[in-house]
């Protein structure tokens, strides 16, 4: 949030209350796009494939919002955040299913989530860190830049892998 009030609100003379309210709505868009067209990118991916493609499409979108943040103070970040958050998880969670043994799915989805939620609750804690200590957002920005970067690495890398071991993530089903 100090992202938006740094970028957006500055010498405003909304309250504080007014600022939150506001920011709030806004945090919540990605989360409101990802929600109404993760269902639409589940079908597709179920219909045509391609998974990695669609994780590569997310991964690239994914950094082009960081990219955006940095350098313009509109909603556009907002909006092309949430559509790769739709994309990745309708892509990620298929994609695990197709991947490990049939009786152990369940387990790994479980170990899947913890990881996600251990991630979602450590993540804000340091990219709060970073902010403190330079009392400006933009480190917290380039930190999920650079993780963006990283995400579509190793996209790159499953990718590689899957096309050496029977593309089982090109297909739109078990071949």
């Amino acid at each position: 949030s100090t992202y938006f009030e740094e970028r957006w609100y500055k010498g405003t003379n909304m309250t504080q209350v007014e600022k939150s309210k506001e920011i709030g709505t806004l945090l919540s868009i990605p989360l409101m796009i990802s929600a109404l067209l993760f269902p639409v990118f589940g079908y597709a991916v179920d219909k045509i494939g391609r998974r990695l493609e669609f994780l590569l499409l997310s991964s690239v979108l994914l950094i082009t919002s960081y990219c955006l943040f940095l350098t313009t103070a509109s909603g556009m970040p907002l909006i092309v955040l949430g559509l790769s958050y739709a994309i990745f998880g309708a892509i990620c969670w298929s994609a695990l299913a197709l991947l490990v043994p049939h009786k152990i799915v369940g387990t790994i989805l479980g170990l899947v989530t913890i990881l996600q939620n251990f991630t979602l609750t450590i993540f804000p804690m340091f990219l709060a860190y970073l902010t403190t200590k330079n009392s400006s957002s933009l480190e917290s920005i380039l930190s999920l830049l650079v993780n963006s970067v990283a995400t579509l690495v190793l996209v790159c890398f499953v990718w590689f892998f899957d096309r050496k071991n029977k593309g089982l993530l090109f297909w739109n089903r078990l071949v």
